[in-house]
């Protein structure tokens, strides 16, 4: 008899839990940050990189510095509501989710730069232009002490998009923003790189191995995939994080909710 009862208080407990569970995943999510502690760690305070916040599938935020930048902004500034506005905005290719002149006018103050391809620059309209530094490939510039570069894809030439990659650093840090995977293996080996955000649009088994066997070459601390909507792309995403850190223990695959606002 008191066994069956406390097995009916167990039951009852499991249940709770359960729906207690389930409110909390109805419940509205904020974008998701995360403290990157182990690259934080520096007796210069400009040299940090404070956090990465998610926006949704292709675009994210990072603060390097103590400035705000925002990696292709999406055209929904509902996205941005709670947000601080930029200070940087870089554009990586033209898309039209992405490259909405009036999205990155909501996102900007009077101090903002963009870092853009020069296969964006004829696009912009001449408020936006004026505040831009457009770069060819291999180009350079740097602002408040954070160096912005221009990574060459000779493939990508041949694409509507002229898809740019970015290797952001300062003193301390190396950011690399990947562009398509696809030009992976064009990206030249850049030593003690601390971040690679990686854009999963893989379409088939061979790419993800390829795609794995570059990025232990690159060999990165840390890997953040992103652009990967779809159950058949988050299966990639998790076996990407689960074989790369089984060769590679150095690196470490961190997985986002890009997604926030689909699973609410």
């Amino acid at each position: 008899m008191r066994k069956n009862k406390l097995l009916s208080i167990f039951i009852l407990l499991i249940l709770f839990a359960c729906e207690r569970a389930t409110q909390e995943d109805k419940n509205v999510r904020k974008p998701s940050y995360i403290s990157t502690k182990t690259i934080k760690e520096s007796e210069n305070k400009k040299d940090t990189l404070d956090f990465i916040a998610p926006i949704e599938h292709g675009s994210f935020a990072i603060e390097l510095n103590h400035k705000k930048i925002y990696i292709d902004p999406m055209g929904n500034s509902m996205l941005y509501a709670d947000q601080k506005p930029a200070d940087i905005i870089v554009i990586t290719h033209y898309h039209p989710d992405y490259l909405v002149p009036g999205g990155i006018e909501n996102l900007s103050h009077e101090k903002t730069k963009l870092i853009i391809p020069t296969s964006v620059e004829e696009i912009l309209p001449g408020e936006l232009k004026e505040k831009s530094i457009a770069l060819k490939p291999d180009q350079d510039t740097t602002i408040a002490e954070i160096d912005f570069k221009s990574i060459r894809f000779p493939n990508a030439e041949k694409s509507r998009l002229k898809e740019n990659g970015f290797h952001i650093k300062t003193k301390k840090i190396n950011i690399l923003i990947s562009g398509k995977n696809q030009y992976l293996s064009e990206i030249p080996m850049i030593k003690n790189l601390d971040v690679l955000l990686l854009q999963m649009n893989l379409q088939e088994e061979k790419a993800l191995e390829k795609t794995i066997e570059e990025l232990v070459r690159l060999n990165p601390k840390q890997i953040y995939p992103y652009y990967y909507d779809g159950i058949f792309t988050y299966n990639y995403v998790a076996r990407l994080k689960h074989k790369i850190e089984n060769r590679n223990p150095k690196s470490e695959v961190k997985i986002l909710n890009w997604y926030k606002n689909q699973l609410n």
